[in-house]
């Protein structure tokens, strides 16, 4: 296919799926649409077919990669997402003092859970410690790697030990899972 020389591309090897590949970035949606199925015809004798969004969503799941809808919703903040490694703190921005303040107190923080019985855990599912709530899942789905829910949630501080046994409310009862080291998929594995 021959693309047309008004047409801006970016090939980026980028991705948000912790899988090697590539991203493709067309102004023009005719030719987008064109690119996208040479691409699958070229593929075929590969066996490449598309994938969708739920497909994408479990493989930056598997890796622990956090969602901005999903893992910030809420007003999180990066202490709260596992995310303060990333903040400079030797100078001066907006929400610095709130942050410091935050880093004193007692917060709920991201913790990743892996079923320990069958269940699919979703968003906005409760996570328990002996029927007391104790956090929520921020992301879950099932593992096709692991083949058992996975989640990612926020959680008391209290019970983010690894290893420690808590309970995803799915459907309103009560599924049990541990806390387990991230990712949930290392690289090379499934």
């Amino acid at each position: 296919m021959t693309i047309d020389e008004n047409t801006q591309v970016i090939l980026s090897r980028t991705g948000y799926t912790g899988e090697k590949g590539f991203e493709v970035q067309l102004t023009s949606a005719t030719e987008a649409e064109m690119f996208f199925h040479s691409i699958l015809q070229n593929g075929k004798p590969f066996g490449m077919q598309p994938i969708g969004l739920g497909a994408r969503d479990t493989l930056r799941l598997e890796k622990c990669f956090a969602l901005a809808s999903n893992e910030f919703m809420d007003g999180r903040t990066p202490l709260e997402a596992g995310l303060g490694w990333l903040i400079n703190w030797n100078h001066d921005f907006v929400g610095k003092d709130a942050l410091l303040i935050q880093k004193e107190k007692q917060y709920d923080q991201m913790t990743y859970l892996k079923c320990d019985d069958k269940g699919i855990p979703r968003q906005g599912s409760p996570v328990q410690y002996k029927g007391q709530k104790v956090g929520i899942v921020s992301s879950g789905t099932v593992s096709p790697c692991l083949n058992t829910g996975i989640a990612m949630a926020y959680v008391n501080q209290d019970y983010r030990t690894i290893g420690q046994n808590l309970e995803i409310l799915i459907r309103g009862k009560p599924i049990k899972a541990s806390v387990v080291k991230m990712p949930f998929v290392k690289k090379g594995e499934c």
